[in-house]
């Protein structure tokens, strides 16, 4: 039998899952495994006291799959620990049958079918999925959160599941987020405790205060990062992070290109990890493109606009580096005045869009790609929470992976990247799983094959992110594979049968690059 070994990386590393609230689309219950209890004055007749296998020859009796075995619980492992007896053989010596076990089942077999199966067995007095239990989804206080739509985790179409995002993570104090834009109302509540510094390249001063005659950056920082369950107006994406607001916009909403190039200096050089520009210029300059393209080779994520019409697309937007972001409505269709193009990396919703404005005012029919900007930003600084060692790259695929694909009934909103849509509506609690995902099953038959399985978005059955790579050293020639099984929320792979006795492999999970499609 091979020895395995198991490393996460390569496109980038990966780390442990965890469940949320459940919906249409969340498991149920476990993939891996199901519950059974053994009949133990049955088991008696014939399981000697002596017999250092004891699992192993209950499971022969049992009409279970191959590669499948016993394990006892952890409240048994613990007690046994407890009590000092044996762990001979990976604990099968002097077992609990008092106690339900695991029945840990190969990837590809279906629980039902294995619970259906053993329910009439004469050794076993139940059999039962593991059902997963939740707790309960994260609803902001905040007298306007019924606002605000988009943020819910409906089935509706176009919505981008925030509060199931929140269940694994809330964002942290370590992600400084600069929005460049009209700059912030400082005075404002909902952005107290949150902030960096920030500087005025329009008046060249250190107080980016908003002067705006819409509230354009105080808007757009709003649905970014505004704090959340204080009982006041709305919730923003992002409650952990800190704000960096610069200001480059006149009261006009106008700037000029130099102001955008230094203040994308400016965030980077001051520790921003994400930056916003729901701002744009129609044609291509180079001291833009340069600072943009130098916060991007820092590690910096740069979110912009696809823009509005009447306008062109615009930069940096129009920038392979960057993330570009359109609109979409409240039925998941593309808002009519998103442009569209090659550079389109996702949509988000860009209509009704719940923001607050300077002195504490508020709007409900926010409209454009400015307001879909930050949702993918927020949800950028999210992901940066629990993987701040992620560049703009390996965020957008992330993004990208985790968006929901054709869900309006829009005829431009064809299977995979397209130019209306990109890769689809903002999804954040598929993002995150994907920025979350590990191994979280690991088996091994007697022959020696290997199998994994772990938890995916349910998305993923369409999106097709993972691929299997192993080699016989980390340091090695490591071989793709991609014939991996997705059943709901969950992913498994399997080894080739034929891969026995061949010495040590290393194996890791993979995500496949998404972009748009220049």
């Amino acid at each position: 039998m091979k020895f395995i070994w198991i490393i996460f990386g390569a496109f980038f590393s990966l780390s442990a899952g965890l469940a949320v609230q459940p919906d249409a689309k969340t498991p149920k219950h476990a993939a891996d495994h199901i519950l059974v209890k053994i009949k133990s004055d049955e088991v008696k007749k014939f399981l000697r006291q002596d017999d250092k296998n004891q699992l192993s020859t209950i499971a022969a009796r049992l009409s279970i799959p191959a590669g499948a075995y016993l394990e006892e619980n952890g409240f048994s492992k613990w007690k046994k620990k407890k009590e000092n007896k044996n762990y001979y053989l990976s604990g099968e010596y002097n077992i609990n049958l008092d106690q339900f076990m695991y029945l840990r089942l190969p990837a590809g077999v279906d629980p039902v079918t294995v619970v259906e199966r053993l329910k009439t067995h004469p050794l076993v007095e139940y059999a039962e999925l593991d059902q997963i239990a939740y707790a309960g989804s994260v609803i902001p206080s905040d007298e306007n959160y019924r606002y605000q739509w988009y943020l819910t985790n409906s089935v509706v179409a176009g919505r981008i599941h925030a509060p199931e995002a929140w269940d694994i993570t809330r964002g942290s104090t370590g992600v400084v987020v600069a929005v460049i834009d009209s700059g912030c109302d400082t005075n404002n509540a909902e952005f107290t405790g949150r902030w960096v510094p920030g500087w005025d390249f329009w008046n060249s001063d250190s107080d980016p205060m908003d002067d705006s005659f819409d509230s354009h950056g105080t808007a757009v920082a709003s649905i970014l990062l505004a704090n959340s369950s204080n009982g006041y107006s709305g919730a923003g994406i992002d409650w952990g992070c800190r704000l960096m607001p610069i200001k480059i916009l006149n009261t006009n909403n106008s700037t000029m290109v130099a102001h955008m190039a230094n203040a994308i200096d400016w965030a980077v050089t001051n520790g921003a990890k994400v930056i916003n520009l729901s701002v744009g210029t129609t044609n291509p300059d180079s001291s833009l493109s340069n600072a943009v393209n130098r916060a991007v080779s820092n590690g910096v994520i740069v979110v912009s606009i696809t823009h509005n019409a009447p306008y062109s697309r615009t930069y940096p937007g129009l920038l392979p580096s960057c993330i570009a972001v359109g609109g979409s409505d409240t039925n998941g269709m593309r808002w009519a005045g998103s442009l569209t193009g090659t550079n389109i990396a996702l949509v988000a919703p860009g209509t009704n869009v719940y923001y607050l404005g300077i002195s504490g005012s508020f709007n409900m029919n926010g409209i454009g790609t400015s307001f879909a900007a930050p949702m993918v930003a927020g949800a950028a600084s999210l992901i940066c929470s629990l993987r701040p060692d992620l560049n703009c790259s390996q965020v957008r695929t992330l993004l990208c992976a985790g968006a929901m694909d054709r869900v309006s009934v829009d005829t431009n909103d064809v299977a995979g990247w397209d130019e209306s849509y990109g890769w689809g509506v903002l999804n954040i609690y598929n993002s995150l799983i994907l920025a979350k995902t590990a191994f979280t099953a690991l088996e091994s038959t007697n022959s020696g094959q290997v199998a994994f399985s772990w938890m995916c978005p349910d998305n993923a059955s369409n999106k097709l992110p993972y691929y299997i790579e192993y080699a016989s050293s980390p340091a090695g020639l490591w071989t793709a594979k991609t014939n991996i099984l997705y059943a709901g929320t969950n992913a498994s792979w399997a080894d080739d049968a034929s891969a026995t006795n061949i010495g040590p492999r290393f194996y890791r999970i993979m995500i496949k690059e998404f972009k748009p499609v220049y």
